[in-house]
């Protein structure tokens, strides 16, 4: 970087953090009475964006990759806090009480400081490494909040802003957002049930039945899970049917994202559970392991994280695939391989694998390898390229963005394996119910024919058909979407079943500013049972 750009960033850095001084003492110092709205509207935001325009700048004085991402996470923040400002500054004579005018200095000054965390945490990953509950509970908690709240209120801006000042719900009402995202905070940092899932897939070879041509053979559908059984359960499962089989026992980790809300502890914690207790056949990671707090830390977090699973993968029980956030960088990438082949886990890259089980069979793992460009190509060779063997049980597909399940024939009889989604992040699964934001996306985006299935069990009768084995795959209908993929559960396609793992952590915008809200992390023990 030459002189004149080094001293064009600083001036700019300062230019932009005196028009957050300027724009500030406009707004607590003159504007004390009643106001028109837009008045104190725009010296506010004039304050958050000079805010952002000094971070930003001084990020790429430093050459720091996150300079672009600080400004989209500081606009989105600087619009919510501005307009909540706004509107308890412009109501405080209309409503003439002290308390008011109290509280709206606490608020106000609260809100400035979660405010400010956005980019006292961006910038701290500069420097990364993981800083301890203080620094937690200090700089991360309150930026995770109002990130999150401001992402719930994008929505709702245009009604929020015509709401009137001189109402005392008003502003009352606004902290809602923030209420949803303190439960997030608290979904975010602890650990859901145990829960094992059964789940029915179809037989290989001779038992696969007949099935007729679909009017819609590219757009996988919702399914249902075989059973769900809460709590830790060792050994097999011992659900009491002629026509079920000793399952395939699977613990899936995906999306773990090792940081401040994923510690190393509490990764290292679920990695014991199971292999102590659960003590499954198979666990298969399908990617994402880090946050940019550990991905170019030179601590060793991931061998750390996972060393409670190296017993099993000296047995040759553990498979793994890379995510996207695993290949965003060479010193990234270099760094999961070595830490992986250091814990004798296979990593699977457009590569499979057969893993013989005692009492199940011949396991067939292919593992797909994340790619930011001609995904859709390299799954169809890929999978041409490593057919299931005549001798294989199961077929296991290790797949981490789901979006990409319709590439893989319908008649290959296989099991896919995702995560990316996070559940969906946003939803309303805590409750019961399926829908979430990906979800939601997933239904206006994709192909019309994306519906949930209407049965209460997963049918053999009713799969849609498979492909004539010489074909490469149907091409998915919205190709390079990232939002239009299924978001948590079991889908069907064809006889393919794919199921997508709502993951141990998670991150968003680089690194955990969007909590969870409503769609709490997944701590699960597959059962894949074959129907005879």
């Amino acid at each position: 970087m030459s002189q004149a750009t080094h001293v064009a960033l600083a001036l700019c850095a300062l230019s932009g953090l005196a028009l957050t001084s300027v724009g500030s003492a406009v707004i607590f110092w003159r504007f004390q009475g009643e106001e028109p709205f837009l008045r104190v509207l725009w010296p506010a935001f004039l304050s958050s964006l000079g805010l952002d325009i000094g971070v930003a700048s001084l990020f790429l004085y430093c050459g720091h990759h996150l300079a672009m991402l600080t400004v989209a996470g500081g606009l989105l923040t600087a619009a919510y806090s501005t307009l909540f400002c706004a509107l308890i500054t412009t109501g405080v004579a209309r409503i003439g009480q002290q308390w008011w005018a109290d509280s709206r200095a606490i608020v106000s000054a609260l809100l400035w400081y979660c405010h400010l965390c956005v980019y006292l945490h961006l910038a701290a990953l500069r420097w990364p490494g993981l800083r301890g509950r203080l620094y937690f509970v200090a700089v991360v908690a309150p930026a995770a909040v109002h990130l999150t709240a401001a992402v719930l209120m994008m929505p709702f801006l245009p009604l929020l802003a015509m709401l009137p000042t001189d109402r005392l719900w008003v502003w009352p009402a606004l902290l809602v957002f923030h209420g949803l995202s303190v439960v997030g905070l608290w979904q975010s940092l602890r650990d859901s049930e145990w829960l094992e899932v059964g789940l029915l897939v179809p037989p290989r070879g001779r038992g696969r039945p007949p099935a007729e041509p679909s009017p819609h053979p590219s757009s996988p559908t919702r399914d249902r899970v075989l059973y769900q059984l809460p709590g830790l359960r060792p050994g097999p499962s011992s659900l009491p049917s002629s026509k079920i089989s000793r399952p395939l026992r699977v613990v899936q980790l995906t999306d773990l994202h090792l940081g401040p809300f994923m510690s190393v502890s509490r990764a290292r914690k679920i990695c014991a559970t199971i292999v102590d207790v659960l003590r499954p056949d198979l666990v298969l990671l399908t990617g994402d392991f880090h946050t940019p707090a550990t991905e170019h830390s030179q601590h060793g977090y991931l061998v750390q994280a996972l060393a409670p699973l190296q017993p099993l993968a000296a047995l040759g029980r553990v498979f793994s695939v890379l995510g996207n956030h695993d290949v965003e960088t060479v010193d990234t990438e270099r760094g999961v391989v070595q830490d992986l082949a250091q814990l004798q886990i296979q990593l699977l890259r457009d590569s499979d694998a057969l893993a013989p089980i005692p009492g199940v069979g011949v396991v067939h793992i292919l593992g797909l390898d994340f790619a930011f460009s001609n995904q859709e190509e390299r799954v169809w060779a890929a999978v041409a390229a490593h057919p299931v063997p005549a001798t294989a049980d199961y077929s296991v597909v290790l797949l981490h963005d789901p979006q990409w399940f319709s590439c893989i024939p319908h008649d290959r009889c296989s099991v896919v394996l995702s995560g990316h989604t996070h559940g969906g992040q946003i939803g309303l699964v805590s409750w019961g119910l399926r829908p979430t934001l990906i979800g939601l996306l997933h239904g206006l985006l994709c192909h019309p024919a994306v519906e949930a299935a209407s049965c209460t069990s997963p049918t053999l009768s009713s799969a849609p058909p498979p492909l004539d084995p010489s074909s490469a795959g149907p091409r998915v209908t919205k190709k390079g979407f990232a939002l239009s993929s299924p978001d948590h559960g079991l889908w069907r396609h064809g006889l393919n079943r794919l199921y997508v793992h709502r993951g141990q952590g998670f991150r968003s915008f680089s690194e955990n500013f969007v909590l969870r809200v409503g769609v709490p992390n997944e701590l699960s023990l597959l059962c894949l049972h074959h129907e005879t």
